[in-house]
C-alpha cells in the first residue's frame, strides 16, 4: 500500500504539479507523515515520497494512509474547483495486498470523493468478474464494467509514430517493430518507449 500511495503521489505531482505549484509541499503539510521530496528529473519538481519504513507498518496504516492521500486529491480538486481523473491500472492487484479489507476500503474512499473520478483498469476477468458481481464483494454495482479487446496493429503502430513524430522524425515502419519487439502486451510497448 505503501508503494501504490508514493506512485500516487508522484503521479499526481507530475500531472497537476506545474499548475499547483504547492502540491508537494501540501501533502506533506496535510498528510502529517514523514514524507520527502526529490526532484523529478523529466520535469524539475519536487516529488513527495514516502518514508520507507512505512512499508513495514502494519496493512491498516498504510491503507489509512492511502486513503488520506486519496482525500488530500478530493480536497486540492474542491477548493480548485476541478475534476481531477485517477486510473488505478491493475487495481484488482489491491486483493493481493489486504484481501477484502483493502477492497472495502477503497470502495470507502471512492464514493465518498465529490471531485475525483476514478477508472479502475485490470487484466485478470476473472478476478475482476468476482469482484464486481458478487453481492457480497466490496465493488459490487459500484462501477459499470466495459471489456476492452486488443488495440488493432496498424492504429497502435500508428499511434506510436504520432508520439514519437513529437521528438523528431522517426524512422519508417519503428511503430510495427515496436509491436514486433515487446510483443502482445501494451504496457510492454509504451514501456519500450519510455526511455530509460
Amino acid at each position: 500500500m505503501a508503494d501504490v500511495t508514493n506512485r500516487l503521489l508522484a503521479a499526481a505531482v507530475r500531472s497537476v504539479g506545474r499548475s499547483w505549484k504547492d502540491l508537494a509541499s501540501l501533502f506533506v503539510e496535510r498528510l502529517q507523515i514523514s514524507v520527502g521530496l526529490r526532484p523529478d528529473p523529466a520535469t524539475g519538481l519536487a516529488i513527495p515520497t514516502l518514508d520507507a519504513t512505512l512499508r513495514g507498518r502494519d496493512p491498516d496504516t498504510q491503507r489509512e494512509i492511502l486513503g488520506s492521500a486519496l482525500d488530500l486529491l478530493d480536497a486540492l480538486a474542491a477548493e480548485r474547483k476541478v475534476r481531477l481523473g485517477i486510473i488505478l491500472d491493475e487495481f484488482q492487484e489491491i486483493h493481493r495486498l489486504d484481501g477484502e479489507n483493502a477492497e472495502w476500503h477503497l470502495r470507502g474512499v471512492i464514493e465518498r470523493h465529490a471531485h475525483v473520478t476514478y477508472l479502475l483498469a485490470g487484466s485478470r476477468t476473472a478476478l475482476i468478474h468476482r469482484m464486481v458481481s458478487d453481492p457480497g464483494s466490496a465493488f459490487f454495482k459500484l462501477m459499470d464494467v466495459l471489456h476492452l479487446g486488443p488495440m488493432e496493429d496498424d492504429h497502435f503502430a500508428r499511434w506510436i509514430e504520432e508520439r514519437m513524430a513529437d521528438s523528431g522524425k522517426p524512422a519508417p515502419g519503428i511503430g510495427a517493430r515496436c509491436l514486433e519487439v515487446a510483443g502482445p502486451r501494451t504496457r510492454d510497448v509504451v514501456q519500450l518507449l519510455i526511455p530509460a
